[in-house]
């Protein structure tokens, strides 16, 4: 017996779930009480009952819903006890256009012939498939009430991303779907291609490029072995071969044909290819970048490649040193015209259904082109964009222009991204960059400000001069993994070699109290973002000692700073005190003579105060010369001095007007105009 759920009702009668819920209600005392639900337990309804009910009524925004209920009830669920046999005969039933039962053989053998489903849809199998005559009555009724076998497939292969289904692993958040579906519909606007699922992972893209399609269009698409292999991929090409649409069969580079037992090898997409690959659950990260790596072999001079995966594999620092390497050769192109690296970046943060906290990134590849003579990848890192609609277009604008090249580069307002030269980047251990950096500054004019600027305050700290490359031979040696140019680093780079990223304490609010004799003086977040507060609240010592026997103390040149509610940094100068969670501490580590560049507290607080966003690990930090620190320090201790000196004659100044006003308003001073100075005519010339 057919039936129906609650939810499974609304939708045939085109409402919302409560609607059901008020019709239970409304209905119970009329001529035409609503059915009540079997007794059995499961809170199931008899689909019939309810399409008599429904006729009865007219109630709903479907007027065919009582005619549509086979397509919703249980008879549809039960076709997925067996995909491959349900959407064999689903799309043989399309392909006939009439009931399966009583089907004349050489009528099916001839439609299997003209639709070139060959590889999807045997024959022989396909007649065996018809012996069982439960299933073939049950695809017959489900698309005789859906009006055709198509709505049936298409509800079957949406179902492969709900939770516990084959594709619940690479399944998107509607927001994330909205983006990629964007950035592919970008993709193929810039020209025909034919689309290429690779894998499992890519038939969940290829969903979402029919989205973007207009009325009418056609589009093509190449059958990959790999996307053949499981009994969902199949009933996937189905779904698109019961629609129409036109699927050319791949075969692998060795010539073998298709196979439904192939595992994902190469890929040969042919010409004019837009190749969709995912993989959000990585297991085996080797084999994943074997994957990739064989994908992108395949890929020709007119081929476009989007690869979505993992942050932390596909663009984020923390690699083991032989996944690093083979990230970095599949990123370097074989050949000038074998499409190279256009766009990565790190994805905004709600994308995976599924996934939880997981971060996603996406690589785009094309055709090599040159920009005066350079490679150029446009660096994206979205860890902090909100994910909403503009961001979706922004980004999939960003994509299209990093593809197409050309005067936009110069002229595209990128989001959160920057094109940079290839080179220098993609064979290093983290592909996230600073993108709010731009060109490098002209020193002679960097000079020139800080001589208008500094009005005597460096005069016999420091003296300022324009830097000289030194020879190779004075060149530090470099230290494994630490920055040796100028561009900033990622913040995990940053404290595996050149700093310290130190959780505060956690100190009750109760033991928190004024400054006095045996207590430590307390750092929060408070004193963080207002550091005039700094020396108003501590902690005894006696019940630090009590509570956090292990807590630590600053040092003098300490970074605190806090991420949550925006970003905020100070420099503790002083050292000796106690830093509050959430508050934190960055310690930079001390010249070596070893690593060629090192940070700076004063210049680190500066980056973690401009940072956008709360996750760390899509900050960037500055690092400077490391002969290059003792003449920052002098600068810094100069800078501040002149500061403090200026801000005690603030103090002064609001004093001096505070005390004057007492004085005038107690009747205590006087306060007289002065007489300005009598103004003695100018001499006159004589002629």
């Amino acid at each position: 017996m057919p039936t129906l759920t609650m939810q499974q009702i609304a939708d045939a009668a085109q409402v919302r779930r409560p609607v059901v819920t008020t019709w239970r209600r409304r209905y119970a005392d009329t001529d035409h009480p609503f059915p009540a639900a079997l007794d059995d337990g499961t809170g199931r309804f008899d689909a019939d009952a309810i399409a008599t009910w429904l006729r009865a009524t007219g109630a709903g925004n479907n007027p065919e819903a009582a005619d549509e209920l086979a397509a919703h009830s249980s008879q549809t669920l039960g076709l997925s006890d067996d995909v491959e046999a349900s959407s064999a005969l689903l799309l043989l039933h399309s392909l006939i256009g009439e009931p399966l039962t009583g089907a004349d053989p050489m009528e099916i053998g001839l439609r299997i012939a003209e639709s070139g489903a060959g590889s999807l849809l045997d024959l022989d199998e396909t007649l065996d498939l018809l012996e069982d005559a439960e299933r073939v009555r049950t695809v017959d009724s489900v698309a005789e009430a859906a009006f055709s076998a198509m709505p049936v497939l298409d509800r079957m292969v949406a179902g492969f991303e709900s939770p516990g289904g084959p594709w619940a692993a690479q399944s998107l958040t509607h927001a994330g779907a909205d983006l990629i579906a964007a950035v592919i519909d970008e993709l193929r606007t810039i020209a025909p291609r034919t689309l290429v699922p690779f894998g499992t992972g890519g038939h969940v893209l290829a969903n979402l490029a029919l989205r973007g399609l207009d009325e009418g269009e056609n589009p093509s698409f190449a059958i990959d072995p790999s996307t053949q292999r499981t009994p969902a991929d199949r009933a996937a090409w189905r779904r698109l071969l019961a629609h129409g649409i036109d699927c050319e069969h791949l075969e692998s580079p060795s010539g073998e044909s298709s196979d439904r037992t192939a595992d994902t090898g190469d890929l040969d997409p042919g010409e004019h290819a837009l190749v969709l690959a995912q993989w959000q659950q990585v297991e085996d990260p080797a084999a994943f970048f074997d994957a990739v790596d064989r994908m992108v072999l395949g890929l020709g001079p007119t081929n476009i490649a989007l690869v979505l995966g993992p942050a932390s594999l596909l663009v984020e620092d923390g690699l083991p040193v032989s996944l690093a390497e083979h990230r970095a050769r599949i990123l370097d192109a074989p050949g000038p015209d074998a499409p190279r690296l256009r766009y990565l970046a790190r994805l905004p943060k709600g994308l995976s259904r599924f996934g939880g906290r997981r971060r996603l990134a996406l690589w785009v590849l094309g055709r090599a082109q040159s920009l005066r003579g350079t490679d150029w990848t446009v660096f994206g890192n979205h860890g902090s964009t909100p994910l909403t609609a503009a961001t979706s277009r922004a980004i999939a604008s960003d994509v299209a222009v990093a593809l197409t090249g050309g005067s936009a580069l110069h002229e595209h307002p990128f989001l959160s991204s920057a094109r940079r030269a290839s080179g220098p980047y993609l064979a290093g251990t983290s592909l996230l960059i600073d993108t709010a950096t731009g060109s490098a500054p002209d020193p002679g004019a960097l000079l020139a400000t800080v001589w208008d600027l500094s009005r005597g305050a460096l005069d016999g700290a420091v003296s300022v001069a324009i830097r000289e490359e030194p020879a190779p031979g004075d060149r530090p040696r470099r230290a494994p993994g630490a920055a040796d140019t100028a561009d900033p680093i990622d913040w995990r780079t940053a404290t595996r070699s050149l700093a310290r990223d130190l959780a505060g304490v956690r100190i009750d609010e109760e033991l928190i109290g004024g400054p006095g004799h045996g207590s430590v003086v307390l750092i929060g977040p408070e004193e963080v973002r207002e550091p005039g507060r700094i020396g108003r609240r501590a902690v005894d010592r006696l019940d630090l000692e009590r509570t956090c026997p292990r807590a630590r103390f600053t040092e003098p040149g300490d970074v605190v700073f806090v991420s949550s509610g925006g970003a905020a940094a100070l420099v503790d100068d002083e050292g000796g005190h106690l830093v509050r969670a959430p508050a934190r501490v960055l310690r930079c580590r001390r010249a070596d003579g070893v690593r060629a560049r090192v940070l700076h507290p004063r210049i680190a607080a500066r980056d973690i105060a401009r940072a956008v966003g709360t996750d760390r690990r899509a900050w960037h930090l500055h690092t400077l010369p490391a002969d290059q620190l003792d003449g920052t320090h002098a600068a810094a201790r100069a800078v501040s001095a002149r500061r403090d000196s200026l801000l005690a004659a603030l103090r002064d100044l609001d004093d001096l007007e505070d005390t004057l006003y007492e004085g005038v308003v107690t009747d205590a001073l006087t306060l007289t105009t002065a007489e300005p100075a009598s103004a003695e005519p100018a001499p006159t010339k004589e002629i």
